[in-house]
């Protein structure tokens, strides 16, 4: 396994015309959850509505979630984890 602390990862893919973000979650989640090394699944949405709409359905294996909120660069965005340790991010893209 790659273990450079001075680099992350980083991957870009079009999906349905929306961009999705693959990379590493370092800064997110430490070894405090038990977890070496966790990955970062973000999926964009063009709306706020469209983004709690898929969360509802998703949240029910919510393992450990993380507030969604409103940033400089994005209407909302948030982050939890499956039951498989995969750390999603939802945010919302123009």
């Amino acid at each position: 396994m790659y273990n450079d602390d001075n680099k992350i990862r980083h991957a870009e893919m079009i999906i349905h015309e929306r961009k999705v973000y693959l990379n590493d979650a370092k800064d997110i989640i430490d070894n405090s959850f038990g977890i070496d090394f966790a990955t970062h699944l973000v999926l964009t949405f063009k709306t706020t509505e469209k983004l709690l709409n898929c969360y509802e359905i998703l949240k029910k294996d919510d393992t450990l979630s993380f507030p969604f909120i409103e940033t400089p660069y994005s209407k909302l965005v948030g982050n939890f984890m499956d039951r498989f340790n995969t750390l999603w991010g939802f945010m919302v893209v123009d």
